[in-house]
């Protein structure tokens, strides 16, 4: 678990240390014509930009190569390999015929099958894909990118894609299309699309962004969604609904099958509940960014719906990774008090402990080297 904890340590250093580099980049751009001594670079805001300078490729680099560099770590790790090794990069269709998954990872798998039989380029390729886009939009959406890199991280939003690659992809790829909705939406729908090629569950999500633009974040809507998702969890689905979709596709057979969650997933609830009344509680009267807010609030129906369909608690990824880019902002337009401030950090932290400790297969670390 040790070497988390070092990963976690040099990825906020390093957002903490591109923060500086931004505000002195802001200083710089200033005319100061008063004779007075320029402020001192913590006390400029940061220009929010899509330039990158090197902390910010340190911290890509970081982040990108612990976990493509990972050997057999996390439960999918096998799966993802053996369907890798399995592909014929000389027979495109047979391979895209065959496969299991979406078509745009296995187009990714087949480039790289095309360049190397060694199934850690593709490890290090889809965790790039997952990891730069998160970044990037971080460092253009948030003056507080330390404070986001640190959600990021012990929210397990870094963490969940050691399992679930594909989705890992797609997340990065849907925040991207995010930052294009306002004034290139067919930008917006083409990159949601592509998100969808890696993991189809993409789509479901953009229904609920689109709502997200119009519906704001409440906490009569928390109660609403918390009632469907109770709604949702105390249904029984007949096996044979589950055997017709295995047909099809046998991955997806498990989506409608029920089975009861572990105390782990009421935990998780809890707490995620409770961050979330915090967000509402924040943004009460700042109407900036609302959607971010209300797909917090939707993610609350996947988790809750997930105690009885586990594979549906994987969809939260996709709307509550919009809280690592509200947080930071409302936290910085309010007063918050010291003691509940190292709450929340400590929180996060224990947060991050019991994944690791729970949570596919994640400890001990284990690199190629």
């Amino acid at each position: 678990m040790f070497p988390y904890f070092v990963l976690l340590v040099l990825a906020v250093s390093l957002a903490w240390m591109s923060q500086i580099s931004q505000r002195r980049a802001a200083l710089a751009k200033v005319d100061i014509v008063s004779a007075q001594p320029s402020p001192a670079p913590w006390l400029v805001p940061p220009a929010r930009t899509h330039a990158l300078n090197p902390f910010d490729v340190g911290l890509i680099c970081a982040l990108t190569l612990f976990a493509g560099l990972r050997s057999g770590v996390g439960t999918d790790f096998a799966v993802y390999t053996t369907l890798f090794e399995r592909l014929d990069p000389q027979d495109w269709l047979g391979s895209l015929a065959a496969s299991p998954l979406e078509p745009g990872y296995t187009v990714l798998s087949l480039l790289v099958a095309s360049l190397t039989h060694s199934p850690t380029v593709l490890f290090v390729v889809t965790s790039l894909l997952s990891v730069a886009p998160v970044v990037l939009v971080l460092r253009a959406r948030t003056s507080h990118l330390a404070v986001a890199v640190f959600l990021y991280i012990t929210l397990a939003y870094y963490l969940a894609p050691l399992n679930t690659g594909r989705q890992g992809v797609a997340m990065g790829i849907f925040l991207l299309a995010d930052q294009q909705f306002a004034k290139r939406k067919w930008l917006f729908a083409l990159l949601v699309l592509v998100a969808a090629s890696f993991h189809a569950s993409v789509l479901v999500v953009a229904v609920l962004y689109l709502l997200s633009r119009v519906v704001r974040p409440t906490f009569l809507l928390l109660a609403v969604v918390v009632t469907l998702g109770v709604a949702l969890a105390s249904v029984a689905i007949p096996s044979e609904v589950g055997d017709i979709v295995g047909d099809f596709n046998e991955r997806y057979a498990p989506y409608f099958s029920n089975t009861p969650a572990g105390l782990g997933t009421y935990l998780t609830i809890a707490g995620k509940l409770l961050l979330t009344v915090y967000l509402i509680w924040l943004g009460r009267g700042n109407r900036s960014q609302g959607y971010y807010r209300t797909m917090v609030v939707f993610s609350i129906f996947f988790l809750v719906a997930g105690t009885s369909f586990p594979v549906l608690a994987r969809l939260e990824l996709f709307s509550s990774v919009f809280l690592i880019l509200a947080l930071p902002e409302l936290l910085s337009t309010r007063r918050v008090p010291a003691p509940l401030a190292a709450a929340l950090g400590v929180g996060c932290l224990v947060y991050f402990t019991l994944y690791l400790q729970n949570y596919g297969g994640l400890v001990p670390y284990r690199s190629v080297f």
